[in-house]
């Protein structure tokens, strides 16, 4: 086990379109932050996502991100060598949405391997 001094802790978010009754939802943004006791925050990175969904109005008021954003935006699959790299060996954190509300969840990424979930907070 590593001391903490010596970890790099991620932090990714989505944005999301929002979803309308009977779709389901896809991200619009997407960013990483990581930071380290030597380094402090490092390393951030944001990117708009392409989406052939509609972003709804609720979402919009939300986060602010309008269509005209998107245009010419890469898809999140694209994009996945680059937030893998920026994930290997991070501790990292990220919150889900669920039927239940929000739940924190702090988990480890193995690189190959999904991340190993922790405890919900």
């Amino acid at each position: 086990m590593s001391l903490i001094r010596h970890c790099r802790f991620t932090a990714i978010d989505f944005e999301s379109a929002g979803a309308a009754r009977g779709q389901t939802d896809n991200p619009v943004q997407v960013g990483l932050a990581s930071w380290t006791t030597e380094m402090g925050h490092d390393d951030a990175f944001v990117s708009y996502l392409y989406t052939d969904q509609p972003i709804q109005w609720s979402a919009q008021k939300v986060h602010g991100i309008a269509p005209a954003q998107l245009a010419g935006a890469p898809p999140l699959l694209t994009l996945w060598p680059e937030l893998k790299r920026r994930l290997a060996g991070a501790i990292l954190k990220f919150s889900a949405i669920g039927n239940r509300g929000v739940k924190v969840l702090v988990g480890s990424w193995e690189g190959e391997r999904e991340p190993a979930l922790g405890v919900p907070l």
